[in-house]
């Protein structure tokens, strides 16, 4: 990530987190809603857990989000359900 600042140089931040576990990413494009799926909820389930995320265009001043969702599994084993709630 870069960050700009006033008066200041930029900041460059770099991961350097060693990969932990496991991920799910999906990456939605729309057919009878917007085509950039902005504002579908998507829900992973691995067993008894679930985590739920909404795809936005963007969360602040002059931003733009990715147009994927990558959902963190940790060591939860196989996806078992993907539920999508389009806008439409």
């Amino acid at each position: 990530m870069v960050i700009t600042c006033l008066d200041a140089l930029a900041v460059l931040l770099t991961n350097v987190t060693v990969e932990h576990g496991r991920h799910f990413t999906c990456r939605l494009v729309g057919v009878r809603s917007g085509r950039d799926a902005i504002g579908t909820l998507v829900t992973v389930r691995c067993g008894t857990q679930s985590w739920a995320q909404q795809l936005t265009a963007g969360d602040g001043n002059q931003s733009s989000n990715e147009r994927m969702l990558t959902f963190g599994l940790g060591d939860s084993g196989t996806v078992t359900q993907v539920e999508m709630r389009w806008p439409s």
